[in-house]
This record gives structure tokens, sequence and C-alpha cells, in this order.
């Protein structure tokens, strides 16, 4: 853990709060404290929170991530509406940022046509373009749906 998210979550007495959240959710403990230590410190160094905004609501929305079988890096996505808006219901705040479900069999098979696109736009000898290319065309539907690094793994070199 690095020492700049042991302080954040020292001052802010936080470390209960992420101990709780990992054992209700099953999150790794150390993706949660990293989710306070760096994007909630981050996203309230950008803009500050609706005075009805509480860490606890954080809490709530892990739990919904969770539930919803949801991939946990919407949860960035999701995080300044909850700040900005904390009494909005979680699948409000998910069609605010336009996300929509899709199967991972139907992303995944978008996955030829794209790479098939990336021949004809070419303009890099980088072997490793091709695949950032494709992340980046696909990530808006794969972001909450799949796993990022699964989907990037299963690319190869291009």
């Amino acid at each position: 853990m690095p020492a700049d998210a042991d302080t954040y979550l020292l001052k802010k007495n936080l470390v209960p709060l992420v101990a709780a959240i990992a054992g209700e959710t099953g999150f790794a403990p150390k993706m949660v404290a990293l989710f306070f230590a760096h994007d909630v410190k981050h996203a309230e160094g950008r803009k500050k929170p609706h005075p009805d905004f509480g860490h606890q609501r954080l809490r709530e929305l892990l739990g919904f991530v969770k539930a919803q079988g949801l991939d946990p890096a919407i949860i960035k996505r999701m995080l300044p509406v909850v700040m900005e808006y904390p009494k909005m219901d979680f699948d409000s705040v998910l069609e605010t940022i336009n996300f929509a479900r899709v199967p991972i069999a139907e992303i995944r098979a978008k996955l030829p046509f794209l790479r098939e696109k990336y021949r004809q736009v070419r303009t890099s000898k980088d072997d490793g373009a091709a695949a950032r290319w494709i992340m980046g065309q696909i990530r808006p539907a794969a972001l909450g749906n799949v796993a990022l690094g699964e989907l990037r793994s299963s690319l190869g070199q291009g």
C-alpha cells in the first residue's frame, strides 16, 4: 500500500469503512483502500462534494456494483455523479454516464471487425498499437461489463 494511501485513510478515519466494505462485497481490501485514497481523494480535490455526500454512500455504491455483477472499473465513472448527486439512485447514475449492459459475447463479437478496421486505418508500425486502438474503440461498451484487462489480454499483440 502506498504511504499516501495510509495518510488519507487514517486522516479521514476510513480504515473501518474500508474493512467493512471489503468484508461485505468481497472486493480486495487493497482495491477498496486505493479507491478511497486515490480516486475519492482526487475527486474531492477536483470538485467539492455535495453537502449531503458522505463516505457511507460509497459503501452503498460498491455494494450495488457487486450485487449487480458489474465490473468494478465502472465505480470510477460513477463516483463524480454520486458525489454531486448523493441521493440519486444508482440505476439513474448508470443512465447519466450512458452505461448500457452489454453481454460479454456481444463485446467479444466486435473484436474481429475492429481488428479488420485497424488494418485499414493503421498508421503505426508498433505491434502494440493495434491492441491499444481496439481497446480505445471498445472501452465505452466494455467498461463495467467486462474486466478491461481480461479483454485486452484476449487481443494478444494485434
